[in-house]
């Protein structure tokens, strides 16, 4: 093969592996725009309270509802006042039905201790939609400074490519 017949087929194969980028990260920010637009969000689990169920790293999405609508031994998220209102995901050991609020008891499925919570009937609480094992480990990496910066770089570096490509076929 000479110098003339790759450059053609390298051409070609750079066109075809960015195709397949673009594609990918398309459809990546379109399920996760369906997935929002539909309520679901996103957490990233910190710890191990919820294993062998939910483990460390995994995400879950969670959808507001009413707390009515919750029944002992799903999986919620709240907003913890022992914790400083922390974000917390545990399962629903307990409801309490009061005239104006409902009560919760949740722990962890690892855990021995129990949060004691409430929360007005009218209000919202995070219930367990979906669970995505480890993908929390490739947000964390994805949302280092370091690793945003060098994909802002390389997707200016592509398009500065491209461009000039255009601009050098004329």
């Amino acid at each position: 093969m000479t110098a003339a017949t790759i450059a053609p087929m390298a051409g070609r194969a750079w066109r075809g592996f960015s195709r397949a980028m673009l594609a990918l990260a398309l459809l990546t920010f379109t399920v996760l725009g369906l997935m929002l637009a539909s309520g679901l969000r996103p957490l990233v689990v910190r710890s191990g309270s919820m294993e062998p169920a939910i483990g460390t790293g995994d995400v879950v999405f969670t959808r507001m509802v009413p707390p009515a609508l919750l029944k002992r031994g799903e999986v919620v998220t709240f907003r913890d006042p022992s914790r400083g209102d922390d974000l917390v995901t545990h399962r629903v050991v307990e409801v309490r039905r009061a005239a104006t609020s409902f009560g919760f008891v949740t722990r962890g499925d690892a855990n021995t201790g129990v949060e004691r919570w409430s929360v007005e009937r009218d209000g919202r609480i995070g219930r367990m939609a979906l669970r995505v094992p480890r993908a929390g480990y490739v947000l964390a990496v994805f949302a280092t400074a370091p690793v945003r910066a060098a994909l802002l770089a390389a997707g200016f570096l592509v398009l500065s490519i491209v461009a000039l490509r255009r601009i050098w076929a004329r």
